[in-house]
Formats: structure tokens, sequence, C-alpha cells
């Protein structure tokens, strides 16, 4: 608490000091004083905020819990992974560390998109999901992207999913009929880090 209250005090203490010596230097020395207290607050912000920044912990196993879903739940989220992934984007972006899928967006498609990233997420927690919509005029489509980055292996992980909607193969049948979580072993795939 004291910590959160730490600029502020630093400010009117500061601020008072600066005021005495406002007196003391003369008319328009408020100003050059004002900023240099808020410098001062600006940097002790600056240094609380470093110290509560997020450290990155120990990577997620790559692992995959179709079992957060009931078997309808998953054949309906399929379904719209590849309304979302495969059928929607008029450009899907590669990445070093994964994939944007841009899209044209109606509310409806945006509201989708974010539906298939907090889905994803709860099934998939290795990756991250960004979803973002572009101002439009009224009723035209606004462009709106799907961000999903997992680091090299995510992404040939991911790679692989693509091109399995694309073929309607395996990966997507045992993910409907799984029963326990899925990771790359028990896919019988060797991730390699390359992402090729």
């Amino acid at each position: 608490m004291l910590a959160c209250g730490a600029p502020l005090v630093a400010t009117l203490a500061f601020g008072g000091v600066g005021t005495a010596l406002a007196r003391f230097l003369g008319p328009g020395a408020e100003l050059g004083i004002g900023a240099l207290a808020f410098a001062v607050a600006l940097g002790i912000f600056a240094v609380m905020a470093r110290k509560r920044r997020v450290r990155p912990g120990p990577e997620l196993p790559m692992v995959c819990d179709p079992l957060v879903f009931t078997k309808e739940e998953r054949v309906a989220h399929v379904e719209l992974a590849r309304a979302v992934l495969i059928e929607l984007p008029v450009r899907t972006e590669e990445l070093a560390d994964g994939y944007v899928f841009h899209h044209r967006a109606q509310e409806t498609t945006f509201l989708a998109v974010a539906r298939f990233a907090a889905e994803e997420h709860g099934c998939c927690p290795w990756a991250a999901y960004g979803v973002e919509i572009d101002p439009a005029p009224a009723g035209e489509p606004a462009p709106c992207r799907l961000r999903i980055t997992g680091g090299a292996v995510g992404k040939a992980l991911l790679g692989r999913a693509l091109a399995d909607f694309r073929a309607g193969g395996e990966l997507i049948e045992k993910f409907v009929h799984a029963d326990g979580k899925l990771t790359p072993e028990k896919l019988g795939w060797k991730p390699r880090a390359c992402g090729c």
C-alpha cells in the first residue's frame, strides 16, 4: 500500500520544497520546479513498474487437453476452428513463432474468433492468443486478426493441425475421440525445434 502512494508522497513532498524554491527563485520558476517534481514521480513509477514486471516462468508443456470439453463441445470446437482458421481468413501470415489469421470481420465473425481463442486457450494453454479488430465505417467489415504463437515447436504443431484441417486427417479425429491429454509423442509426432 505504501509503495502505491510513494509517487504521490514524493510529488507532494518535492512539490512543497519546489514551492519554497520557486518563491526563492522568483516568478516563472514554478513551471520548471513542477516539471522536475513530475519527472521524479514518473521515475518512481518506472522503478515500481520494473519491479512488478512479470518474469517468464518455466515453459509450459505442449499438451492439449480435449477433456476440458464434452465430446459434443469438441465436435463444435473443431467446426469453429475450421471456420476461424481455414474458411474465414482472407490471408494467413506465417511468423517465426506462430501464425496470424487475417479476417474481414463483421461483429459475428469477430465474436467467433474471440470465442475460438478463449476455448482454445482452455485446452492448449501453452500458446499465446491475441485477437484484434480495427476501426471500420458503420456497416463495413473491419480488419480483424487472430494471432497464435507458441515458439518454434508450437508453430510446427499448429502447422500440422492446419494441414490436418485441410485434409480432414487423423489429428482432428484424435482430438474429437480423445480419452486423455494429447502430447506430440502421443500423437506419434516428434516435434522439431526448427519449426520446419
